[in-house]
């Protein structure tokens, strides 16, 4: 087995975020690919987070809903990441959307609002050309992964029954 944990990779999303209020948007509590993830990023958000016009940046943690439909559910996304813009005269959050296919709601709301200063970080692949709200995505690249296993196994590498990368 084969587990590229995400927990890094969240943290250095955490760091580049610096400067900005930030929003956490996950699917649903108790998964361990989000909750890695959530903790990688809010342990970097409270080294680096900083200031914003000399307040302390926030990051506020939010569930989509209880259980995974929280990874299918772009409609109440797009509610959400609307109302919390509509209820602040400057919305300026970085998102960090671990909601699987919800993301098209959050990239919809963003994109709708002219007046936004909003950002996302793109998730799973590079996503910088689906609006100019996103400044950097996080992408695992599996295949990477794959392709040095079955390089190493013609070689004649042996690898532990389970591997950890990330």
């Amino acid at each position: 087995t084969v587990m590229v944990s995400h927990y890094g990779v969240s943290y250095l999303a955490g760091a580049m975020s610096q400067g900005f209020d930030a929003l956490i948007l996950a699917a649903a509590e108790g998964v361990h690919t989000l909750e890695e993830s959530i903790a990688g990023f809010q342990d970097a958000r409270n080294k680096y987070a900083g200031e914003y016009l000399g307040f302390p940046c926030q990051t506020t943690l939010h569930y989509l809903a209880d259980g995974e439909a929280g990874f299918a559910m772009p409609d109440s996304a797009y509610r959400y990441i609307t109302e919390r813009s509509n209820d602040a005269f400057d919305y300026n959050e970085m998102i960090y959307p671990l909601i699987g296919g919800s993301i098209t709601g959050v990239i919809r709301s963003l994109n709708d609002n002219d007046f936004t200063t909003a950002l996302m970080i793109g998730m799973d692949v590079d996503m910088t050309g689906r609006s100019s709200r996103i400044p950097f995505s996080v992408v695992i690249r599996i295949g990477d992964v794959v392709q040095r296993y079955l390089n190493d196994w013609i070689a004649g590498r042996e690898w532990p029954k389970h591997q950890r990368f990330g």
